[in-house]
């Protein structure tokens, strides 16, 4: 869940809730992440024949959760892309309550 041993490490909490609910999450810094992941993912061999370098985001509230993930992917001209998908941050919350996403997420 929080990727590779040498990861940068994720914050995690909880949130209460005034019904006494709890929710709760972790997150992690998606720049530090990015970072790690690029020198995880890529050597020097290859950058030869990179042509782009998509970084995308998204997330989904389903199953009981909120997860948000990032997407990093490398398109050559002729040879097969790279991609890795890295969860940053997760809410275990069933509702879509966007005042209790900004203070978890």
């Amino acid at each position: 869940m929080f990727g590779s041993k040498d990861s940068p490490p994720p914050t995690v909490d909880k949130k209460i809730l005034p019904d006494e609910t709890r929710v709760s999450y972790w997150y992690k810094c998606p720049c530090s992440l990015l970072m790690h992941q690029i020198n995880e993912i890529i050597s020097l061999d290859d950058l030869v024949g990179l042509e782009k370098v998509h970084i995308v985001t998204g997330g989904d509230h389903g199953g009981g959760c909120l997860q948000m993930i990032f997407k990093i992917l490398l398109r050559y001209h002729a040879k097969e892309c790279i991609s890795k998908i890295n969860e940053i941050a997760n809410a275990a919350h069933l509702s879509y309550n966007i005042e209790i996403l900004k203070d978890t997420a």
